[in-house]
């Protein structure tokens, strides 16, 4: 939420819900824009990728070394963790 607002897509007066939903949008197109391939042109099919988001997440944090800046943005009990369009 704040990560929206400091690039400009979201304003103060959105919620912090608005504000996420800007930010996804962005990056949806972003990627589009840059031709950022999804797991599956390397035969890795949606379905496998998002059932296993939660337990790389936790256990990129768990290494210690992405904990040093993501603990502070990733809710661990979201279950949001991957992005797959």
């Amino acid at each position: 939420m704040q990560t929206a607002r400091a690039m400009g897509i979201a304003t103060d007066k959105d919620t912090d819900d608005v504000a996420n939903q800007k930010l996804l949008t962005e990056l949806k197109i972003l990627n589009e824009e840059l031709a950022v391939p999804t797991p599956e042109p390397f035969g890795i099919e949606r379905d496998q990728f998002l059932s296993v988001c939660t337990s790389m997440a936790e256990q990129a944090l768990a290494s210690g070394f992405p904990a040093n800046n993501l603990s502070k943005l990733v809710d661990t009990t979201a279950g949001n963790f991957c992005f797959f369009s």
